[in-house]
């Protein structure tokens, strides 16, 4: 978890009406449980992805993800790959994870 990723789901939460307490309840398990990554890389703009999606590709290249999973069919999904880390859906990464 970068900071810049936590800073977007928080936003989006609180945006969404989520009550303060479940937010917080939930940055703390973050701050627990996720691997916490500074947060230093950038990636480059590509064409045709959201601006703000830049920020999940770079954190799956600083943390070395084998797996970045989104629902985003727009500019994510499509991808595939970058850099090392495999873009899949929830659906397919499930498959892929119990499968082994």
């Amino acid at each position: 978890m970068s900071p810049q990723i936590l800073r977007e789901i928080v936003a989006k939460l609180v945006e969404k009406g989520i009550d303060d307490e479940i937010v917080e309840a939930f940055v703390f398990n973050v701050g627990k449980f996720a691997l916490q990554i500074p947060g230093v890389y950038e990636t480059t703009k590509l064409n045709k992805i959201d601006p703000h999606d830049n920020m999940f590709l770079a954190a799956a290249y600083e943390s070395k993800a084998d797996y970045l999973v989104s629902y985003d069919k727009k500019s994510l999904l499509p991808l595939k790959h970058f850099q090392g880390t495999q873009i899949l859906s929830p659906h397919l990464f499930l498959r892929v994870l119990f499968s082994v």
